[in-house]
């Protein structure tokens, strides 16, 4: 599990390369290790799936044929001071780790799952702290103030998404919508999951220093586009579509299951969403379209997991969630 100096440098420039940052040379890379210290991180997870914990485990390739666990990363360059999936202590050792951390500062804090503020916030209870339970919504507001950086990890943390869809008896509310004085600090990265190594460009990027310039909706502009999936492909100055199954070669697909055929008319939401900005189809997760890699690449459309409109509830004139659907058949 030991990771040499020479590979944590080639995992930075690696994550740079997968998410479009540019490529990062050593001589800048051995500068960043050289006078970083281990960055502390607080991992929050309130109402969600775990999936996003499940794709950051899944960072395990890069894109100079080396492997890497996370746990390298974790263990020889980010202090991750609390998770409650992937640390080994549990119960009240863990909240006196949590604990411990309240009253430091500069730490990264990452906030997974949509927050629930019906009760106060009871329908979902993180642990205990000075004998009372601990919620998820109270423990965002106390770590909140001396994080350096507040990353809002998949589409339930960052819209809602599925925590809050339909009636949402919860009242789940997103990161930004709970810390709304602390704007300039929240980092969006919807997906559901995030594509991992959006997560570790994002991490890459705060480690060295430098400053993300976000869109309106807190996203990192340069891991989401500024157009939606189906303009991008479209008006590509290039002539080659970032979505590789929009070109006139490849016609339009009737069914689902259909590998390498278009599924604009089947109701894909990068067509009917112009909030569909993510870029997993153009990197790891989305490069081999022979039936084996990514939604598209698998025969289906995409669902649109990245837009703050997922998963598209519907509702009846007085306002009762109907169904939600991720299908736009047109």
């Amino acid at each position: 599990m030991n990771m040499t100096r020479r590979n944590f440098l080639k995992w930075m420039i690696a994550s740079g390369v997968a998410v479009g940052m540019g490529k990062i040379d050593f001589a800048k890379a051995e500068e960043i290790i050289n006078n970083t210290q281990f960055v502390p991180v607080v991992w929050l997870q309130a109402a969600g799936c775990s999936g996003c914990t499940i794709a950051f485990l899944d960072m395990v390739e890069n894109e100079v044929d080396t492997m890497y666990t996370v746990e390298d990363l974790l263990i020889n360059k980010i202090d991750l001071k609390y998770h409650s999936t992937l640390m080994t202590a549990s119960a009240a050792e863990s909240m006196e780790i949590l604990n411990a951390e309240y009253n430091n500062s500069g730490y990264i804090l990452v906030v997974e799952g949509g927050i629930p503020t019906s009760q106060d916030g009871a329908y979902c209870i993180i642990g205990e702290k000075d004998d009372k339970p601990w919620t998820a919504l109270q423990a965002l507001k106390d770590f909140a103030a001396n994080a350096s950086s507040i990353i809002a990890i998949g589409t339930c943390s960052a819209y809602r998404g599925v925590s809050g869809a339909g009636d949402n008896i919860t009242k789940v509310k997103a990161v930004d919508e709970i810390l709304t004085e602390y704007g300039d600090k929240i980092i969006n990265l919807p997906g559901c999951p995030v594509q991992p190594y959006i997560i570790g460009g994002t991490i890459a990027k705060l480690l060295a220093g430098e400053t993300l310039a976000k869109d309106s909706r807190k996203r990192p502009k340069d891991f989401y586009a500024a157009d939606s999936l189906h303009v991008r492909a479209a008006s590509s100055a290039t002539g080659k579509a970032n979505c590789p199954l929009r070109t006139q070669q490849s016609g339009k697909a009737t069914t689902l299951g259909t590998c390498g055929k278009c599924f604009e008319n089947m109701g894909c939401r990068g067509r009917y969403d112009s909030e569909v900005k993510v870029t997993c189809y153009t990197k790891l997760w989305g490069m081999d379209w022979s039936c084996s890699k990514g939604c598209l690449g698998s025969g289906s459309i995409c669902i649109g997991c990245s837009s703050p409109n997922f998963p598209y509830t519907t509702y009846t004139p007085d306002g009762v969630a109907a169904a939600s659907s991720i299908y736009s058949f047109k």
